[in-house]
């Protein structure tokens, strides 16, 4: 089974309950580096890894957490460069916003699905109403 992943970017079609971006960093830290550091001490480094990823991504370069930054982190904190599974990844994220469907976001799917999926149910990419934006600079 293929995974969707939605980024709602105006939201369209979800209502944003909250965001912490530290419940998500949280996570992060408690698995690789609570015994490197302090949160209160990758919370600071955060936001000076915010403020240069705002930098590098002004100029039209992609700048990526789980293969760019996370590197970082590790020289930063002497730690052994590892990947991020899709997995934890996805925890993090799931952590820094709540959000809930809109009430017309199931109607909405369910015209989206009808329209990608032909006679024979098999997915016509032709089909489909969106553009799938693979860089975020494609949306600028």
């Amino acid at each position: 089974m293929s995974k969707i992943y939605l980024f709602d970017l105006f939201d369209t079609i979800l209502n944003d309950l909250s965001c912490d971006f530290d419940a998500g960093l949280k996570i992060f830290w408690e698995r690789h580096f609570a015994d490197r550091c302090s949160f209160e001490d990758i919370s600071a480094y955060s936001v000076e890894m915010y403020n240069y990823l705002h930098q590098v991504q002004s100029t039209g370069t992609e700048f990526c957490f789980a293969t760019d930054e996370v590197p970082m982190y590790c020289k930063k904190y002497g730690v052994e460069p590892f990947a991020l599974s899709e997995e934890e990844e996805w925890q993090m994220i799931y952590a820094v916003g709540k959000e809930e469907f809109r009430e017309d976001t199931k109607s909405l799917l369910d015209r989206l699905e009808a329209v990608w999926l032909n006679a024979k149910g098999e997915a016509n990419v032709d089909n489909l109403p969106i553009r799938i934006i693979t860089k975020m600079s494609e949306l600028l």
